[in-house]
């Protein structure tokens, strides 16, 4: 029923905007500044292309600009500045229901006639914004996020799109396995502090995803994805790294934006505190549908589930001072719950035996930080201070009601880890040549941990998990980029990692070098040694001793580490067709397994939770492959993107036997195609298509045993042929479509994004079914159409 109303308010709108015959124009603004230094270029001229009259503008004392009156569309931006090399920025999207704002980097010439126009090719387009990356790094486009079809305004979805990274399960979750490794090893990070798990419904302790993100897209800033080699100012994190930005709301203008769709509402406003205050908020709240939708019947969700309720809030207050330097404060908090809950009535339990069953998952997460940029006098040194308060929360209870309808526990546990986080870090260009970086960073991470389960083999609860605690954390990193000329930079650092909890420190040096061989071919180099801590549940999990006596045998785990080796190349075809192709190497080692030597079990294949036996760190294991992307950035109205990843990850077990990871899945491609249509009387109007297929092999699991699996009435794996098979193949169409219209004084939006176009539903697991007596296929979610609606104004 929903589904029709919004397609027929949909068609409405959309049919009487079919023609507009008014030109429609607004505003970009926006800063330039140094590449490496951050400092602001007074004077900077920038011109609007192909503008008739010529619009052109430079910029003020704060690097700032504004170009007015630009027409509707999209636009390309012309950038010099004196001893810098010039840059095309293109395909900029102006509508009329948002003033757009843009962050221009240049990059300083090492001599004064060494004037290289740089056009914004297709070496240039993906560049990391960090200056320090050389390697196996993405810059990410929020407006990707919104434009790839299955993209679900999440920054986690639309990086499973590049070369060597997979959805863990792809379907349901936004888990991120980068070049076989496990999702743990991945670090989120917020306006350059690290931060816990930002998704709603998250997997457990140690995990990195979930089911959505608690941070929109439309709140974030062009940001940077890492996955692998990653420079020395990063720490903690063996696969990768996801470095988000918060972006600035617009100055002056007060702006809004309402978005209305089958899985949320979304309110969001921006602008200046004053006219012409060069200060500005930013403030979003969402609030998922399905409860209502449940409870006015529009959506079944059988006869015990409950409906998955998700609300999230972010903020950014931005404060730039004359000569104190920009403060900036930020807030970000999201609440889930979601599970089933038992029916009170026996009689019904004897037809279906599920429906006393009940499960609750509740899980919070919140961000509170300050952060202060300040550049010293000369415009060549700077100062960035981060302090961020976080919190994180997650409860799950899981039982049955008994005959007198009492609550009967299997297990019931909750974890709550209140943190303060500090950093600093200090940059210093000393010449074109010459840049060097450094900073410390301590966290003083908090616990409160209750895990108990139920042992029915002795028929008494075990309280594996009953901590509460404060311990630190302290990370440090020095780096020094270095450019030879203007063809060739390196980049080298060493980066520092204690944790107070067992006295584990780990000292990673880092190497980075790239060479361009012209203004077509890049070539690569990249090298570091990678560690990263446990949970702290990991730590604090507790085992029973022979004499009876309960104890926490793993606090003392060292670090899970990393050598990583990239060797990359990028091919620019033409203006605006790349070819990249990357070729890494990397040896895990000193991987926490179990002590028993006749075991299997090594955390190289944990995703989330809390380890129920010894582990000492003895495990290693190696991930390689090749990866290759080609891609057409986009331009004059549409994009291609094609990746693939070919690769093999596998492990040594504690029984000195080589097996496949669990996350093995040997190969993965993804094709990416979309195109806008320009449509309306003036062009103003558009009209956009967007593709997405992935095809990957399937996850590694063990041989099953069938004939003890229906013997014991669940599923029976036979250890010794540990990850020996593989889930089937996983394919998956997704299409997209969109239509934009432009009013005078605002825009909105229509999207329908029909994830798993084909509805095949993909195995994920197996199962016990004892309806069938057999063992049966986990599927995953047949086709899911989202549709949305959103204004700006």
């Amino acid at each position: 029923m929903i589904m029709k109303v919004l397609f027929y308010i949909a068609f409405l709108l959309i049919f009487s905007n079919m023609v507009s015959a008014q030109q429609y124009v607004q505003t970009i603004k926006g800063v330039i500044t140094d590449k490496d230094s951050k400092e602001a270029l007074i004077g900077a001229n920038v011109l609007l292309l192909g503008s008739d009259p010529i619009n052109g503008t430079t910029t003020d004392v704060y690097g700032n600009f504004v170009l007015n009156e630009v027409p509707v569309g999209r636009h390309t931006l012309f950038v010099s500045y004196v001893g810098y090399s010039d840059k095309n920025i293109p395909e900029i999207l102006v509508t009329t229901g948002k003033i757009v704002h843009i962050n221009i980097v240049l990059t300083q010439n090492l001599t004064q006639i060494d004037e290289v126009k740089i056009s914004a090719s297709a070496i240039d387009k993906d560049k990391s914004i960090n200056s320090m990356a050389t390697i196996s790094t993405r810059k990410l486009n929020m407006e990707d996020a919104s434009r790839y079809a299955g993209g679900f305004y999440d920054a986690s979805r639309m990086v499973s799109s590049f070369a060597g990274v997979t959805a863990v399960e792809g379907d349901g979750v936004n888990d991120i396995i980068i070049r076989g490794n496990s999702s743990r090893g991945l670090q989120w990070k917020l306006e350059g502090i690290e931060i816990p798990n930002p998704n709603h419904f998250t997997d457990g302790q140690g995990g990195t995803g979930g089911a959505v993100s608690i941070i929109s897209s439309k709140m974030l800033s062009t940001s940077d994805f890492f996955t692998g080699a990653f420079p020395a100012e990063y720490g903690n994190a063996t696969s990768g790294i996801m470095d988000l930005n918060l972006r600035t709301g617009n100055t002056g203008k007060q702006e809004y934006a309402f978005q209305l769709g089958v899985v949320g509402t979304e309110f969001c406003l921006e602008g200046g505190f004053t006219k012409n205050s060069r200060s500005s908020y930013l403030i979003n709240y969402r609030y998922s549908t399905f409860g209502f939708l449940s409870k006015i019947g529009l959506i079944d969700l059988g006869n015990n589930n409950l409906p998955p309720v998700f609300q999230d809030l972010s903020t950014k207050l931005n404060f730039p001072t004359k000569k104190a330097g920009t403060f900036s404060f930020f807030l970000v908090a999201g609440q889930s719950n979601t599970g089933t809950q038992a029916i009170k009535d026996s009689a019904q339990w004897l037809m279906e035996p599920d429906l006393n069953y009940f499960e609750n998952e509740n899980h919070k997460m919140a961000i509170a930080g300050f952060k202060h940029f300040y550049l010293f006098p000369r415009n060549k040194t700077s100062i960035k201070t981060d302090i961020a308060c976080t919190y994180q929360s997650d409860e799950w209870k899981d039982g049955y009601l008994t005959n007198g309808y009492e609550n009967f526990y299997n297990y019931n546990n909750y974890f709550n880890y209140p943190t303060l986080r500090a950093n600093i870090l200090l940059n210093s260009k000393i010449n074109a040549r010459n840049v060097f970086r450094a900073g410390i960073t301590q966290s003083w991470l908090g616990f409160d941990m209750f895990y108990r389960k139920y042992n029915y083999d002795n028929i008494k609860y075990d309280t594996l998990v009953n901590q509460n605690g404060f311990s630190s954390m302290t990370q440090a990193f020095v780096q020094h980029k270095y450019r030879f000329s203007k063809k060739t930079e390196m980049n080298i650092g060493m980066h520092y990692l204690y944790l107070h909890l067992n006295g584990n420190s780990s000292v990673e040096p880092r190497l980075g070098i790239k060479h361009y061989l012209n203004n077509k071919l890049t070539f690569n180099f990249g090298f570091g040694i990678h560690s990263k801590a446990e949970a702290i549940s990991g730590y604090m999990a507790q085992m029973q001793m022979p004499d009876g006596q309960w104890n926490a045998i793993n606090k003392n785990i060292e670090f899970g580490k990393a050598a990583h080796t990239v060797i990359g190349c990028d091919y620019n075809i033409s203006k605006n067709w790349r070819i990249k192709t990357e070729v890494y190497c990397q040896y895990l080692y000193n991987i926490a397994e179990s002590a028993d030597t006749n075991s299997v079990i090594s955390s190289i294949n944990f995703g989330h939770g809390i380890p129920d036996l010894e582990l000492i760190n003895n495990g290693i294991g190696y991930n390689y492959g090749v990866e290759l992307t080609l891609e057409r950035f986009f331009n004059q109205g549409y994009y291609i993107l094609y990746t693939t990843s070919i690769f093999d990850s596998k492990f040594r077990a504690p029984n000195g036997k080589w097996y496949n990871t669990s996350f093995n899945s040997g190969y993965v491609g993804n094709l990416l195609v979309g195109k806008d249509f320009k449509i309306g009387r003036n062009n103003q109007n558009v009209i956009g298509i967007n593709t997405k297929c992935v095809l990957r092999g399937g996850y590694r699991i063990s041989h099953i045993n069938r004939e003890l699996s229906i013997a014991n009435q669940d599923i029976e794996f036979d250890e010794q042929r540990y990850n020996e098979n593989k889930l089937p193949d996983f394919l998956r169409f997704d299409l997209g479509a969109y239509f934009r219209i432009n009013k005078l004084s605002y825009s909105y939006i229509v999207s329908l994004d029909i994830q798993n176009t084909i509805n095949r539903k993909n195995t994920l697991w197996y199962q016990y079914s004892k309806t069938k007596n057999d063992i049966v296929p986990v599927e995953g979610l047949g086709l899911i159409p989202i549709l949305n609606f959103r204004i700006e104004f």
